[in-house]
């Protein structure tokens, strides 16, 4: 799993925690900060957007606690 920020113009820089191979996002970081996993992955789409990888190990935690 990757996690993502995203850079791309006119859109909030939220962070999510994502598998680019299956497409899913598991979990994101608001621009504010606040945390939100999901309980099934959500489809996760690229296109027309921009993304730089960074570390956010809150971000991973968070949805490893929540899966069990």
């Amino acid at each position: 799993m990757k996690t993502l920020k995203e850079t791309t113009q006119d859109l909030l820089p939220h962070t999510y925690l994502v598998d680019e191979g299956k497409g899913k996002m598991y979990a994101y970081r608001r621009s504010d900060g606040v945390i939100n996993v999901f309980s099934k992955p959500l489809s996760f789409g690229k296109k027309h957007r921009t993304f730089e990888k960074v570390v956010d190990k809150e971000l991973e935690r968070s949805y490893t606690n929540n899966v069990g």
